[in-house]
């Protein structure tokens, strides 16, 4: 088929792979944005909670649910950037004796077994969130998705992510690294 009747050809795949990691990389620095705002706001609420608790002795009990929050927030997010960027725990030692066919096949594995993880906690967090809608924080007049929200926003990230690099390994691109 001719150029641009419905055929996608090479051209197309590769802009549609520049595409991917140009959102990538625009993801990832949003998300370590927010990492950054995360971790500020649990170490200045933790010193306030100590400061508070036994230097005033009169304890701010919303300090507690804040810090809560930001660490769930932080753990969700930092999972989905261990995936983009290849540095949640792996274990080397068999990958390092297998022959580089059965590497490579052991690689696409480890990528099919967290996306298929990722789907998990995208399913169970979405439907968590949506069993707990009309339900408020404990201390703070927020709604409690405001915190569970994290896990299924996490596992739609590992999931764009997880496909990015699928992607990268079947363009035969070097950075590729489960």
């Amino acid at each position: 088929m001719p150029p641009g009747h419905g055929a996608i050809g090479r051209e197309g795949v590769r802009h549609g792979r520049i595409f991917v990691k140009t959102a990538s990389g625009f993801l990832a620095k949003g998300i370590s944005f927010l990492l950054f705002v995360f971790i500020s706001v649990l170490i200045c609420v933790t010193f306030l909670q100590v400061f508070f608790r036994f230097v005033v002795h009169f304890p701010a009990v919303w300090t507690e649910e804040v810090a809560r929050m930001s660490f769930a927030w932080l753990i969700f997010l930092g999972a989905a950037v261990a995936v983009r960027d290849g540095t949640h725990l792996a274990l080397d030692m068999l990958a390092s004796i297998l022959p580089p066919r059965l590497r490579s096949a052991l690689r696409y594995w480890v990528l099919g077994l967290i996306l298929v993880l990722s789907g998990v906690v995208l399913y169970a967090g979405a439907s968590y969130c949506a069993r707990s809608i009309g339900k408020t924080a404990v201390t703070l007049p927020v709604p409690s998705n405001c915190v569970y929200l994290a896990v299924p926003v996490s596992g739609a990230l590992m999931i764009f992510f997880a496909l990015e690099k699928l992607i990268a390994r079947r363009a035969g691109e070097e950075e590729a690294k489960p």
